[in-house]
C-alpha cells in the first residue's frame, strides 16, 4: 500500500482540480485498512465527467487491482478485479473471439467505474447498460465483503449500478463477454 498526500486529481474534463489523500492498494488483502472508515470513495482511471471520484478524506485508487481471476471459454464468464480496464479486457480476449457487450466512447475505463456509473455503449438501444451483463459483484462495505447478484442481496446488487460507489467499494465482479464471429486481422510491424 502506498499513501500519496495532497495528490492533485481531476476528472475527465480536467476541471476542478483537488488535492486529495490517495491510497493505492497493491492487493485487495489490504482492505483491512478501510475498516470503520467513512467518507472514502474509490477511483479507477479518473474518467468521470466531473468530480465524482474525489473525497475530502481519502480516495482509494483501484488501478493496481486489475487482475483477471478466471475466464470460462465456454460461457464467456470473466471474473476480474474492479480496477481492470476495458482496454486490457479487449486486448486479452478479442484475439480469441470474445468482446465486451458494453463499450462506451473510451476504453480507458475500469470495470468498477463502468458498474458504478452503469455505463452504456453505442449499442445501448439494443443491449442496454452494464447491469445487463454482470452476474455477480463483491463489495466491501467498510467492514466485510458482500457477494451480491440478481438472486443474492439483489437490492444491493441493483443499487450498485449507477450508485457511484455509495454502496461500497467494488472489489471484483463476474461479467459476461460476447462471443463474436470475427476478429480483426493481425497487423504486421513493418
Amino acid at each position: 500500500m502506498k499513501i500519496k498526500e495532497n495528490f492533485a486529481l481531476t476528472g475527465w474534463g480536467n476541471f476542478n482540480k483537488k488535492n486529495c489523500k490517495v491510497i493505492v492498494f497493491d492487493s485487495f488483502k489490504e482492505l483491512h485498512y478501510l475498516n470503520g472508515k467513512k467518507n472514502i470513495i474509490a477511483r479507477g482511471e479518473g474518467k468521470s465527467y466531473y468530480d465524482q471520484s474525489f473525497s475530502k478524506q481519502e480516495v482509494i485508487s483501484t488501478v493496481k487491482l486489475n487482475k483477471i481471476l478466471s475466464f470460462d471459454n465456454e460461457t464467456g464468464l470473466l471474473d476480474c478485479e474492479s480496477g481492470i480496464t476495458l482496454e486490457k479486457i479487449i486486448k486479452t480476449f478479442l484475439p480469441s473471439g470474445w468482446f465486451p457487450y458494453v463499450v462506451p466512447g473510451t476504453k480507458k475505463l475500469t470495470i468498477g467505474g463502468m458498474i458504478a456509473a452503469n455505463v452504456h455503449g453505442k449499442n445501448h438501444h439494443k443491449v442496454g447498460g452494464m447491469v445487463n451483463f454482470v452476474e455477480e459483484i463483491t463489495l466491501f462495505d467498510g467492514q466485510k465483503l458482500l457477494k451480491c447478484s440478481r438472486k443474492n442481496k439483489s437490492d444491493l446488487f441493483f443499487a450498485t449500478f449507477g450508485g457511484m460507489g455509495l454502496t461500497g467499494l467494488i472489489v471484483n465482479c463476474k461479467i459476461r463477454l460476447n462471443n463474436i464471429k470475427t476478429t480483426p486481422p493481425k497487423v504486421q510491424n513493418l
